[in-house]
């Protein structure tokens, strides 16, 4: 029904949050963009940057998705459109920032990406998703976490478009439950409400894409 309710706009940064949240308990490889590891790909990497892949650590995430730092930060804006640089200097260093500068001047309610380094070296980042926390690929020991915002960051920058909002329709708020409920915004500002179960007779609740149609 449609109730006249002005429609939150949804933007790009909810859909990059649900990416890494999504990635949570991933593994990490130097070098990694998001492959599933094997052997091969194992030695691939290893043969790609020696100095950086210990191939006996790494051995535990095999069959497992993995990651390093800037890969994950780069495949998490990818599902919005915006091509970060590979590497977390390279990315530092690029032209597609909105705005960046020290870690001090963040704006806390802005999904961010996070760099640890001098300001021209950048040894790591990870992605700041509010509420005090951030997501990033720790390491070959401890795969991708969610941690509590430390001393570890030392600058941050958002991308061009992060908060452009998403085309209508979209769904502004994401399903985690059966029946479903959701918000929808139309072109004419307008917000839908649909509650109940659709046609499927599954029942098993899952995570939902934002921006895509709710479906249980």
């Amino acid at each position: 029904i449609g109730l006249g309710i002005p429609a939150e706009p949804l933007f790009r940064s909810a859909s990059v949050i649900e990416f890494a949240k999504s990635k949570v308990g991933c593994g990490y490889v130097w070098g990694a963009t998001g492959q599933i590891l094997t052997e091969s790909t194992l030695n691939r990497l290893y043969a790609l940057h020696p100095d950086h892949v210990d191939k006996n650590i790494c051995r535990k995430w095999l069959n497992m998705q993995v990651f390093d730092c800037a890969g994950l930060v780069k495949a998490a804006f990818e599902t919005v459109g915006i091509t970060l640089a590979s590497g977390a200097t390279s990315s530092w260093g690029s032209k597609v920032w909105e705005r960046k500068g020290k870690l001090s001047e963040m704006p806390r309610d802005k999904v961010c990406v996070l760099f640890r380094g001098d300001g021209s070296h950048m040894e790591h980042t990870g992605i700041y998703i509010l509420n005090n926390k951030y997501i990033h690929a720790a390491g070959s020991k401890s795969g991708v976490l969610e941690e509590s915002m430390n001393g570890k960051w030392t600058h941050y920058a958002i991308p061009k478009g992060l908060y452009d909002s998403l085309p209508d329709p979209v769904v502004t708020e994401i399903c985690s439950s059966y029946p479903c409920q959701a918000r929808v915004g139309n072109a004419s500002g307008t917000v839908n409400l649909r509650s109940g179960p659709s046609k499927s007779n599954t029942s098993r609740s899952e995570e939902r894409r934002v921006g895509k149609e709710c479906r249980s």
